[in-house]
């Protein structure tokens, strides 16, 4: 199993990119049942996979059209619960803690939160930033920006082009 898990990762990241969603959250909830069958979840191996197993999650609920209702509501379940024993297993572990916050903002926002998504992606970019995290730091941003643009806040702009610049350095 633990000689497994990098490369479903990986396949999960190339799915990701291509095609349906879906595909590549078969494969991350498939890794990740591996490596908790394995005892392996709560270890640095499957840390990130929790993570990605999130960012698919997210993606294939974004996805999913508005007015089908049951699906959403069953993935907006889901996620819920990856967000929650995410926050459990990646507690105190400053590497992660950025990424959480954004995942955590980015479903607070497409719940129709905007307090709870600025104060999860305000932590998120905070956090990254004081850690010294570039890459979360874009990302962080870019977030940040995205939805700050869907919602009007102001310097939701400036902030998307602060994570182009990132992108461009990085």
């Amino acid at each position: 199993v633990f000689a497994r898990l990098p490369g479903r990762m990986a396949e999960a990241r190339i799915l990701r990119g291509r095609g349906p969603p879906d595909r590549a959250l078969v494969v991350a909830e498939d890794a990740l049942a591996n490596a908790k069958h394995a005892g392996l979840k709560h270890t640095w191996a499957g840390r990130p996979l929790q993570l990605l197993h999130l960012e698919v999650l997210r993606e294939v609920y974004e996805a999913v059209s508005p007015y089908d209702r049951a699906r959403r509501h069953r993935l907006r379940q889901r996620l819920q619960r990856a967000l929650r024993d995410a926050g459990r297993s990646l507690r105190g572990r400053a590497l992660y803690a950025s990424a959480l916050a954004r995942e955590r903002g980015l479903a607070a926002a497409m719940d129709g939160e905007p307090r709870e998504a600025r104060r999860h992606l305000d932590e998120a970019v905070a956090v990254a930033k004081r850690a010294g995290l570039a890459l979360d730091h874009m990302h962080a941003l870019a977030a940040w920006g995205r939805v700050g643009r869907a919602l009007g806040w102001p310097r939701a702009d400036q902030a998307t082009d602060e994570a182009l610049q990132h992108r461009q350095r990085l």
